[in-house]
């Protein structure tokens, strides 16, 4: 009798059930495996594959800190991203694309609801309608009843019911391990078998048994934070795998909003499994909700029927909760819930959901989401005004609290922009609609003002505040959320903004304005320096609120909105007198010789500080009347064009400076690169400097000074090249030098508003008596005031509010009388006769009352002529004219006035005044230019006769500190860079021994050079007979490539004394824990400095001796001319004495002096030779140092100093290779090595170098070149014929005679040539060899390579995707974890991760430490971040680094360091070339001494 599907179904239930109640889970899963069809798994698998097709989707999990693409063309929103290998495959040319690291989640590829089918990969082409339908007809029963059961047993062991979870949280450790091999197991039948399965498994997930039980799923998400957190990991891991089925995604989506609130609840109060450290950031399975509600489709779906929106809100409000203080608020900031950001996930899903503007409309329009919109308001409520700070004035707090950075988290990062996506879906709804969104948030905003405002008084505007002791704060969610609703409403739907507020005659927009007008006194009070006590955190936050570009999009042009509100809706002089009376301007400005209302006012003692409140109060005003940014009057495209001029104003900048300067929403603009190359001039990239942009010299125009996106640095940055730009063009169009500069930048004007917009009326607040008396103070003061009643940026001010004032006087209020005088009272007492009417106000004659003496009566326009003939503000004088006339304008009787005193006469004498004044200012600059030239002398007198002006530390220091230029001196003239004293030529003196600050330093350079021209890893050369071992002498070897002494020079000069003192005060310094240049990178016990003129690092002088280019002769000579002398002076007859050589004496004297000092310090005759030989003696010692990494001293150090010498010759013949050769400085500097290595060698005994010169002239070298270097310092000056000789049997035995016959040429010229000539061109080997007295070129030696880094391919994806698949070269992980490239040998290891292998190194270094202190360059390491895109410089045995930089740029030529733009990379050749020579030219340590950060742990790496 046949079997049916469902008894065969029953059965395996059974089976399953039984196998998993009464086996061991592994031998449960192995017959779940058979049960699949009744059959062994591998026919099952088999037959399953037939009919599955490749996989639709590609799922990739990522782990933290992965890398991904995404592409603006493809992604359905913007958390959308495909692997690299997906994206590589895909077609995205012509996208515009970047690469991301992620924080998790999984590819994309695939899944047509998160990315285009046309940038699917070639693998994944999306999923079918019902995958099911791709499994065997006989096996899909079956296959459903096992994978149903092992799911349900999977949810028995981690949930067994939703009440035993809360019960028991924690399963078993049995259960637990058990669950993750069962989630592993079916995860793997997911991967291998296709989607046919992963929809099998999708339904066993969402299906339960019955209607009363909850399915497996629901189960599993609600107890989600209860289990371990390594089967929570395994089944969030099959979660991601199965989300590329339809059905599965929205059953989970629905089950996390059905135990949304309690998952949330437990995740807030403290559950969050056994390890904190979780990728998940313990949120659970709530984290998926990035996956989820990103999904258009499906959160629409969600909000309508699954109250996605009413379950957000409300867990937030449930989450805040316990840090509410009182039932309105506000939240307590120390609570644990704002300090450890428990409320983060779900501001962070709402913002998700609010992304879609289907679902903003929703919140804002649907009456069945009444509720989720209350709730959001609710939220604005609770978090309005928090953080509330009064100036302490009184008590200093020493220690500031960190609790501010809670509430801008809460408010600007997590509400705010939550708030911002509103906008969007404010545009989809009616006017009515729009109206009651609007009247929503007033009410709001109503009731939270009549809780927190004073009630007026009798004569006040709004309230009772006192701007010097009442509490401030930065944070007005409801404010601004009202100020984005009203002006979207306004701008696209074209109401009015007295209907959306509401306020027919009521004082609310004066009270919507009062909050945000606090504000900006804090700010003035700030930059006054008035939180001195307690303004630590103010300061910051001060900062935060004007320097972020998002902060001022989502706060700043808010308030500022909404003091633009109040000033179009109510009277103008109510709205400034709000200003002038929470600025205190009635304590702050007065007339001269009148008292000021609250003399005695705390924090305003300070007349500096007084007229700081009041520039800043005048100077808000004006932005406030001409800013149409804020309030949505201009174009997206003037917005842009607008934001990248004021961006180059302050700094010219790359491409990407200039998108961050913009807004994000206008740095994504279409038309973006359109109008940054028509503001700008594009400067090129030049070496390492990226392509930066230029704003166009016509652009200048368009600058505004009162630009409210600038950070106060920023505006005086701009105003200064604006300074700069004017005299730039000035003196190219023909006119005077810098005494005619004008320093007045240029007045505000107002923007563009559209046709019957309110805003166009703005500039109205200018006209007001109020303002009219403030101008006529400051005036006042300025003409006829002392010195310090008035600031020259507030006459600045004045003169541009009067300018704009007579511009816009036709948009003045009428409302107020203008015929009654008297009745309009400004500040000081002032009378004016009209309230608006600047033209009979400004020409007013008025004496301000209360003055302890009778003043002249003045008008406004009276004054303004004064101060245009003036001499105390001579640099606005045609300001103050141009004002002057523009008042002269508006009416008969001023422009009468204004011709009469600045008519042809007038101007006449003003230019008259002028010239005088210029002339005056040209006279006083050139005394201070004589009384500066006569302190100089004077001080170089002083320096000269030794006597100290200024009573420095020490003298040395003093010399070092007071002048650290750069000196322009021939080939054989020095200066020592202590003394400035002449130290070769006419001005020797030759009883100061000098040499060249030097450095040595172990260097395998060649080694590298060899094994990389060679094609092969660089190794120990061989040892194989007796030449070898002389090259051991020359180049000793270490672990790793041979090491040997390279010493270079930074072309500076110094006396060996005063190198002594100089050495000996930063010895001093360093006991006494005082700073001194480098003193975080040298190490004095060996010798280590920085150079006192250029800075550079160096160990040690070289001694510098003067002769004629005849070797030790010239010496010879002076000695014997000096001994007839002294001989001649005691009447003695000359006897006929050998010569010992001067070299082999002077290395004698090293070697008395390293074993008997006493002996050469009592020969007071030859105190230069002394110090001579101390000098030689030190090098020695520092090559014998640096070649053994310890400060020891060697009885014998004469063989490194030829070491050194026949390394460093050998390094710069092969940098030469790129040239003709070294300059005549080098050629300098290695003579005096060559010298030094001379008189070393002179020390040997005649035994001894017989012996050497016999071994050399006979063995067969590796090393050509050393040999016949080692014989050229014993052979010395002496005997060329027989030095031509040796270097005639080294070329014969040489390698590659080519390479020999260039080092022999530079040796043979820095021995015996003329350093007065020209240098040698080493690429004429013709030549040299007929110098050298040798044969012809083999034709094979013709070519010689450079030294070369590792070659990288064109674009960095494709490096990218070759080293992340690499395996490690040190531990063999694959692929290594953070690869790093090591460009000398082209290894691959992992960055930050401990090596394995010992190292002379202390702690426990990383990698790529470990493998620059053992291989390539002895102690230099260059290594390229593979996922930062960043080169950085290691020297591990300093325990020190730098950055760098990178060698690849995106097509603006600007490097992507962290890959934070994610761009598209391509080589560099020129900056590849720059690090190249730095490598050659030995200059990583003193690029580290210079870049070199404290606060990193370069050993690590």
């Amino acid at each position: 009798m046949a079997v049916t599907s469902d008894e065969r179904c029953t059965h395996v239930r059974g089976l399953l059930r039984y196998a998993f109640a009464h086996l061991p889970c592994e031998r449960a899963l192995e017959l779940m495996l058979w049960s699949l069809g009744m059959q062994p798994p591998e026919a099952s698998f088999e037959e399953i594959k037939r009919y599955a097709p490749p996989p639709s989707v590609c799922g990739l999990v990522w782990k933290h800190g992965a890398t991904a693409y995404k592409c603006r063309e493809c992604e359905s929103d913007p958390t959308c991203a495909v692997c690299v290998q997906c994206f590589v495959e895909a077609d995205h040319t012509g996208h515009d694309y970047y690469m991301v690291t992620t924080g998790g989640g999984c590819c994309d590829c695939g899944d047509p609801a998160a990315w285009n089918s046309k940038g699917f990969c070639k693998r994944h082409k999306g999923p079918t309608d019902d995958p099911s339908l791709y499994l065997p007809p006989r096996l899909k029963p079956t296959i459903a009843a096992a994978l149903t059961e092992v799911v349900v047993r999977l949810a028995h062991l981690l949930a067994p019911t939703q009440e035993a979870a809360a019960a028991a949280p924690v399963p078993s450790a049995e259960d637990a391990a058990a669950a993750a091999m069962i989630t592993e197991r079916i995860r793997g039948l997911c991967k291998d078998l296709g989607d046919g399965v992963t929809r099998a498994v999708s339904r066993a997930f969402c299906e339960s048994d019955s209607d009363t039980s909850p399915s497996p799923l629901s189960a599993l998400v609600r107890a989600d934070l209860h289990y371990p957190q390594a089967a929570r990991t395994a089944l969030h891991a099959l979660y991601f795998l199965l989300l590329s089925d339809q059905v599965f995604k929205e059953a989970l989506a629905r089950r996390m909003i059905e135990h949304y609130s309690v998952v949330y609840a437990e995740y807030a109060a403290g559950l969050r499994g056994e390890d904190e450290e979780q990728e998940d950031d313990g949120c659970g399975v709530l984290s998926f909700s990035v996956q989820l509600f990103t999904v258009r489709g499906l959160t629409h779906c969600l909000v309508d029927s699954a109250a996605l929106l009413e379950t957000l809100t409300g867990s937030a409000l449930a989450c805040l909760a316990p840090a509410v203080r009182m039932p309105d608020g506000p939240l307590d900031l120390a609570h644990d819930v704002i300090k450890r950001r428990h409320y983060w996930r779900v501001f962070h899903d709402l913002r998700y959901v609010l992304q879609q503007a289907d679902c903003a409309a929703a919140l804002l329009f649907d009456e069945a989401r009444a509720g989720a919109r209350a709730a959001f308001l609710r939220l604005a409520s609770i978090i309005q005004g928090i953080d509330a700070a009064p100036r302490e004035l009184v008590t200093h707090v020493p220690f500031a609290s960190s609790t501010w950075t809670y509430a801008f988290q809460i408010v600007t990062f997590d509400f705010m922009p939550a708030a911002a996506l509103l906008l969007p879906g404010l545009h989809a709804g009616t006017q009515a609609q729009a109206l009651a969104a609007c009247g929503a948030a007033v009410s709001a905003l109503r009731s939270w003002l009549d809780r927190v405002l004073v009630p007026p008084q009798v004569g006040d505007d709004v309230c009772v505040f006192d701007p010097l002791r009442d509490p401030f704060t930065f944070h007005l969610p409801l404010h601004r959320t009202l100020a984005i609703l009203v002006r979207g409403a306004h701008t696209h739907q074209g109401l009015g903004i007295t209907d959306l507020l509401g306020c027919g005659g009521d004082d609310f927009p004066l009270r919507l304005a009062e909050h945000p007008l606090r504000i900006l006194v804090l700010l003035s009070q700030i930059r006054c320096g008035m939180w001195a006590r307690n303004g630590e955190g103010v300061q910051q936050q001060a900062h935060f609120y004007r320097a972020s570009i998002n902060s001022y999009e989502l706060c700043l042009s808010s308030d500022l909105f909404c003091l633009q509100v109040a000033a179009l809706l109510c009277p103008a002089s109510r709205v400034v007198s709000s200003f002038l009376r929470c600025f205190a301007l009635s304590a702050c400005i007065a007339v001269h010789g009148q008292k000021r209302a609250s003399p005695s006012a705390p924090g305003l003692e300070d007349s500096e500080r007084r007229l700081r409140l009041v520039e800043d109060c005048l100077w808000w005003l004006l932005a406030a009347a001409c800013e149409r940014d804020t309030c949505d009057c201009m174009t997206d495209v003037l917005r842009l064009r607008r934001c990248i001029v004021h961006a180059l104003c302050v700094a010219d900048l790359t491409y990407s400076q200039a998108a961050k300067a913009a807004p994000n929403a206008l740095a994504k603009h279409p038309k973006y690169d359109e109008v940054l190359h028509e503001v700008s001039n594009v400067i090129p990239a030049t070496g390492m400097e990226p392509e930066k942009y230029q704003l166009k010299p016509e652009c200048w125009a368009e600058y505004d000074p009162y630009y409210t996106r600038y950070h106060p640095a920023d505006a005086a940055r701009s105003e200064e090249r604006y300074f700069q730009q004017a005299d730039a063009r000035r003196r190219a169009a023909g006119g005077g030098g810098v005494g005619q500069r004008q320093r007045t930048p240029p007045a505000p004007r107002p923007g563009p508003a559209p046709a019957g917009s309110p805003f166009a009326a703005l500039p109205r607040l200018l006209h007001t008596h109020l303002l009219h008396s403030l101008a006529w103070v400051v005036l006042y003061n300025a003409a006829r005031g002392a010195v310090g009643e008035v600031s020259e940026r507030l006459v600045v001010l004045v003169i541009h509010y009067l300018t704009l004032a007579a511009e816009t006087h036709e948009l003045r209020d009428r409302s107020e009388k203008t015929d009654t005088p008297g009745l309009h009272v400004g500040l000081a007492g002032l009378h004016f006769p009209s309230g608006s009417d600047l033209a009979a106000n400004t020409r007013a004659e008025l004496s301000p009352p209360g003055v302890d003496f009778t003043p002249e009566p003045a008008s406004v326009l009276s004054l303004l002529v004064e101060l245009s003939c003036s001499t105390r503000f001579a640099e606005q004088a045609v300001a103050a004219a141009a004002a002057a006339l523009a008042i002269g304008r508006l009416d008969p009787v001023c422009k009468a006035y204004v011709d009469a005193r600045l008519g042809a006469s007038g101007a006449q004498r003003t230019a008259e005044g002028r010239t005088r004044r210029l002339a005056d200012s040209r006279r006083k600059q050139q005394e201070i230019m004589r009384k500066f030239a006569a302190q100089q002398r004077e001080f170089a007198r002083l320096h000269a006769s030794g006597e100290d002006a200024a009573a420095p530390a020490t003298a040395a220091e003093a010399a070092a500190a007071s002048d650290t230029a750069e000196y322009t001196v021939t080939d054989t003239d020095y200066v020592c860079v202590m003394c400035r004293e002449h130290v070769m030529g006419p001005a020797t003196s030759p009883q100061k021994p000098v040499g060249f600050i030097a450095y040595a330093q172990r260097t395998s350079l060649l080694a590298v050079a060899g094994a990389v021209a060679a094609g092969a890893p660089p190794e120990t050369p061989a040892e194989d007979n007796e030449a070898a071992a002389a090259e051991r002498e020359l180049l000793r070897p270490v672990d790793g490539p041979a090491a040997g002494i390279f010493v270079t020079c930074c072309s500076h000069a110094i006396h060996v004394d005063c190198y002594a003192s100089y050495f000996d005060s930063l010895v001093t310094r360093q006991a006494n824990r005082e700073e001194f240049e480098g003193r975080l990178f040298v190490d004095l016990r060996y010798g280590e400095f920085c150079c006192p003129a250029c800075r550079r690092i160096a160990n040690c002088i070289l001694p510098l001796t003067t002769d004629d280019g005849n070797g030790d002769a010239g010496v010879a000579e002076k000695e014997k001319g000096r001994q007839t002398q002294q001989r001649e002076q005691e009447h003695q007859p000359q006897q006929p004495q050998p010569q010992q050589p001067v070299g082999e004496r002077l290395w004698t004297w090293v070697n008395t002096l390293l074993t008997h000092p006493q002996q050469l310090e009592q020969r007071g005759a030859e105190t230069e030779r002394l110090r001579f030989a101390r000098a030689a003696s030190a090098a020695a010692q520092r090559f014998y140092a640096v070649q053994h990494r310890t400060p020891g001293r060697a009885l014998a150090p004469a063989p490194y100093v030829a070491s050194a010498l026949a390394t460093t010759v050998a390094v710069h013949e092969l940098r030469s290779r790129d040239s003709s050769g070294p300059d005549a400085r080098v050629c300098a500097q290695l003579h005096s090595l060559f010298r030094l290595a001379c008189a070393g060698a002179s020390g040997y005994s005649v035994d001894r170098k017989n012996e050497l010169l016999s071994l050399l002239s006979t063995a067969r070298s590796p090393c050509a070149f050393s040999a016949l270097a080692q014989a050229a310092c014993q052979i010395g000056y002496a005997d060329p014929a027989r030095l031509r000789a040796i270097a005639a049997s080294c070329f014969a035995r040489a390698r590659c005679q080519r390479v020999f016959l260039r080092r022999a040429a530079l040796l043979w010229h820095i021995a015996f040539a003329s350093l007065a000539g020209p240098p040698p061109n080493l690429d004429d080997c013709a030549a040299a060899a007929s110098r050298l007295g040798l044969g012809c070129l083999s034709p094979a030696d013709r070519t010689l390579p450079a030294f070369a880094l590792v070659p990288l391919p064109e674009q960095y994806i494709t490096l990218f995707q070759q080293c992340t698949d690499a395996p490690c070269a040190c531990c063999g992980v694959a692929p290594a974890r953070d690869p790093a490239l090591c460009l000398v040998c082209g290894a691959v290891l992992c960055a930050r991760a401990r090596a394995a292998a010992a190292v002379e190194l202390p702690g426990l270094p990383g990698e790529c430490s470990a493998h620059a202190a053992s291989r390539c360059l002895c102690g230099v390491g260059v290594f390229l971040l593979v996922r930062h895109a960043e080169v950085i410089i290691l020297l591990p045995y300093r325990g020190s680094g730098c950055r760098w930089g990178s060698m690849y740029v995106d097509e603006h030529k600007e490097p992507d360091l962290g890959l934070k733009r994610g761009r598209p990379l391509f080589l560099d050749e020129g900056r590849y070339e720059q690090l190249r020579a730095l490598v050659l030219a030995h200059d990583a340590e003193n690029l580290c001494s210079q870049h070199h950060s404290p606060f990193v742990r370069w050993l690590d790496f």
